[in-house]
């Protein structure tokens, strides 16, 4: 498995000035690893979780197309179903 890296970089990024934590940036591409960075704060120390990051393909111009949540509800399912 490759582990996204998540720099102190990112984790400063997403501090807030009146919030503890922010969901953006103020940049124009957020970024996977600030996005990971981000959401490390709503996981317990030793889950094993993951960032899909799969906005991008979703949006066609202004559009939701969706694209690629039903592969990962259905590989999701799957999973559920195996243990």
């Amino acid at each position: 498995t490759w582990k996204m890296p998540i720099m102190p970089d990112h984790r400063e990024a997403v501090k807030g000035k009146v919030a503890d934590i922010v969901n953006s940036t103020g940049k124009a591409w957020g970024g996977a690893c600030t996005a990971a960075a981000f959401l490390e704060n709503f996981v317990e120390k030793g889950i094993k979780w993951a960032h899909i990051d799969i906005a991008g393909p979703a949006l066609f111009g202004k559009k939701a197309t969706g694209h690629g949540v039903s592969i990962v509800v259905e590989y999701l399912r799957s999973r559920s179903q195996q243990n």
